[in-house]
Parts: structure tokens; C-alpha cells; sequence
């Protein structure tokens, strides 16, 4: 497996995602921005798809949610922080069904 790192870009040539690619591919860890160019956020990938640890920011840098992904979907424990990066809630999801 040949991992190489890498970046690509928006239309408006703001960076979009930065990290290591295999085959043209997201793979292990990376980070996702949006058009403005702010962070929207980090994790690691597998083909494409979001796994393990993954923390999404809001616009203004602070993190918004923190938690575990497997194959794309929410998978474990996870955080939802409010703009202030105070906890509101800790979840812990099977598959992207949330667990009570």
C-alpha cells in the first residue's frame, strides 16, 4: 500500500481536505475544510469513509462533536459541545442509532 500525503482544493481554490491519500483516496488521518477555508473537521479514513475518532468544528474553530465513526456512521461514545466548547451532552451510538 502506497500512501501518499496530499491536498485538494474547492472551485474557489480554497483548500478542501488535506491528509493522506492510497489510490486517490482519503486514508488515515486527514482534515476536511469548507469553502471559506475554515476547519469543518479532522479524523481518519478509511476509502473515503470517516472511522475511529472524528471531531467536527463549528465556524467559529470550536468543536462541535467529538466521537468514534466506523464505516461513516456515528459508532460509540460521542461529545456535542455547544459554540463555547461546553458539554451538552455525551452520547454513545451503535451504527448511528443512539443508545439510551
Amino acid at each position: 500500500m502506497n500512501i501518499e500525503m496530499g491536498q485538494l482544493f474547492h472551485k474557489n481554490w480554497k483548500l478542501k481536505y488535506e491528509g493522506n491519500f492510497v489510490n486517490d483516496r482519503y486514508h488515515e488521518k486527514g482534515e476536511m475544510f469548507n469553502k471559506e477555508g475554515n476547519i469543518k473537521h479532522t479524523g481518519e479514513y478509511s476509502n473515503n469513509v470517516k472511522r475511529v475518532q472524528c471531531i467536527f468544528y463549528y465556524k467559529n474553530g470550536n468543536k462541535c462533536y467529538e466521537g468514534k465513526f466506523s464505516n461513516d456512521l456515528f459508532h460509540g461514545q460521542g461529545i456535542l459541545y455547544d459554540a463555547d466548547e461546553k458539554i451538552i451532552f455525551k452520547y454513545k451510538f451503535l451504527n448511528d442509532i443512539e443508545q439510551i
